[in-house]
Parts: C-alpha cells; sequence; structure tokens
C-alpha cells in the first residue's frame, strides 16, 4: 500500500477490507505493526460467511521523516492463510 509523499505532521490514515469468502465465521485475531509509530484497527473481529471489514491503519507523521516501509499483520483463523502481511510505503517530508 503506497501513500506517496505527506507533509511531516500531516494525518495519514489508509483503509483497507477484509472479505470472509470461505464456509465458517472468520474471525481476526489481530490486526498489528511491529512499528510504533503506526496504529491499526479493523472495525469487525468476526465475519459472516460473506461479510467484510474495514481496517484502518494509521501513521504517525510527526514521530518520522525520510522514506518509510512499515508492516501490517492480520492474524486469523483463515486455514489457508492465517497471517498476511501488508507493507505500508511512502515518504514524509
Amino acid at each position: 500500500m503506497d501513500f506517496g509523499s505527506v507533509k511531516k505532521g500531516e494525518p495519514l490514515t489508509k483503509t483497507f477490507t477484509i472479505k470472509n469468502t470461505g464456509k465458517s465465521t472468520l474471525k481476526i485475531h489481530s490486526v498489528k505493526s511491529t512499528s510504533s509509530i503506526v496504529k491499526c484497527k479493523a472495525e469487525k473481529t468476526e465475519l459472516a460467511v460473506g461479510e467484510s471489514t474495514t481496517v484502518s491503519i494509521t501513521l504517525d507523521t510527526n514521530r518520522t521523516r525520510g522514506r518509510q516501509y512499515k508492516t501490517v499483520n492480520v492474524i486469523s483463523n483463515d486455514p489457508s492463510a492465517p497471517n498476511l502481511t501488508f507493507t505500508l510505503s511512502g515518504s514524509v517530508q
């Protein structure tokens, strides 16, 4: 997920959607980043079949500068992909 270029101190929040295309309830156990300047939150943590939720990722641009590569991990009960990793990248000027 590329956020482009933002100015230091400018608020930055990106979102993505997770949809349950499986045959049973999808449970999102955690959505987190290893970076202290990235905050993550899923609107819902249990999705019925066919249901979706939005995950928001907020980068604290006050605490960083330059080219950024941050990872976000989504851990769920999905048997085919229990651990998904997303990369947030861009530049803080």
